[in-house]
């Protein structure tokens, strides 16, 4: 089992964005089943490890922790299928919690001002930062980049991806790969007015 789990840890440090969760994951499936032969572990077995960790059991996982688990024990099982290595995949039928994941989740009025206020008294610099997030929704990591040695660089928002005329910005990258536009109110773009007074107009929106 530590031969196909470290595969496919291998796979996901060279093609997945991110990969420092899987790592973690990893190091956990292996210290349950330790030098354990791949195709010896059974469904029950995975059924067992998921159960006793969920809450109010054991790690307290929530059911969408244990699901994550589950899938990749997936992941790992069926790697190692395509390479011809096993043959049997028993993470498959293994249980998966039935989640209800709608929700809506917004700054109230008292936490935005609650956050302003700390941004001005520490960070007063960093509001129009705090503007354009708020009022464009995307994430962190569209804004900002990420740099760090456990997840694949990407690179932050930049100018040439930023037309004032037309009151868009283009995100090269979501979370799902593609690229998307996103329309501009008046706060976003005084926001991006703001910041586009720091620099020359090239490279980074955010210095």
């Amino acid at each position: 089992f530590p031969m196909i789990a470290d595969a496919a840890l291998d796979h996901a440090k060279k093609y997945q964005r991110s990969w420092d969760a899987d790592e973690g994951a990893i190091k956990r499936l292996k210290g349950w089943w330790g030098t354990r032969m791949a195709d010896e572990i059974t469904t029950d077995e995975i059924n067992d490890r998921l159960y006793q960790n969920t809450a109010p059991r054991g790690l307290c996982w929530t059911e969408t922790t244990a699901n994550k688990y589950r899938v990749l024990l997936s992941k790992i099982y069926q790697m190692a299928i395509d390479r011809g290595e096993l043959t049997v995949n028993p993470a498959t039928k293994a249980h998966r919690y039935k989640l209800n994941n709608a929700r809506t989740r917004e700054l109230s009025h008292a936490e935005e001002e609650k956050l302003r206020q700390a941004i001005r008294e520490d960070y007063p610099g960093k509001e129009p930062e705090l503007n354009l997030a708020l009022m464009t929704g995307v994430r962190r990591s569209s804004l900002y980049g990420i740099h760090g040695k456990s997840r694949k660089e990407m690179a932050p928002l930049d100018w040439k991806n930023v037309d004032l005329d037309w009151k868009v910005m283009r995100i090269p990258r979501a979370k799902s790969g593609k690229a998307y536009t996103v329309p501009l109110n008046t706060i976003a773009l005084d926001a991006l007015k703001a910041l586009r007074q720091r620099s020359d107009g090239t490279g980074p929106v955010i210095r």
